[in-house]
């Protein structure tokens, strides 16, 4: 027979068990992740110099809790500030996302939706008149994985106790 402080012992370790797997049920109803707005390459300025045009490159890195990623191209500037370009290629890990006939004097913003790797390489070529600029910026969303509860109930037996 057990003793009565071993009878206790046992129900309060099986409240708890109850109690944890009653807690992650509700919160396993709750979503896991929480986002928030994270730039990754924060308005770099590409100038077209004077002499023949070159392509200019930017690596930069990225984690992998990034999600809903946007390259963003402002021609002149966020604020108009510079002149505007005219003809461009923008490469992104070798992929071309941007070419020449995407760029003129009425165009002033551009976005696309990009994957990014660990470290990243965008490269640019500005082919318009010296003097003139683009502002390309890179960001999205942060996600958290929030931390996952599991539990598992433990049956006690034994032939003196009449909890199982």
């Amino acid at each position: 027979m057990l003793s009565i402080s071993t009878l206790k012992s046992i129900s309060r370790s099986l409240t708890l068990i109850y109690v944890i797997s009653f807690i992650t049920f509700f919160f396993g109803a709750v979503p896991a992740a929480q986002a928030s707005g994270f730039t990754v390459l924060d308005d770099r300025v590409f100038l077209r110099s004077n002499g023949k045009p070159f392509v200019d490159s930017e690596t930069f890195s990225a984690n992998n809790n990034i999600n809903s990623i946007k390259l963003e191209i402002y021609n002149g500037g966020r604020n108009d500030e510079y002149n505007r370009v005219s003809s461009a290629d923008i490469w992104l890990n070798g992929q071309h996302l941007f070419g020449p006939s995407d760029f003129n004097q009425q165009v002033d913003f551009l976005s696309i939706d990009i994957n990014l790797e660990l470290v990243n390489t965008l490269e640019v070529k500005l082919s318009s008149q010296p003097g003139s600029v683009l502002v390309i910026n890179v960001a999205g969303e942060l996600t958290n994985q929030s931390p996952i509860i599991t539990s598992t109930a433990i049956t006690i037996a034994s032939e003196d106790a009449p909890y199982q």
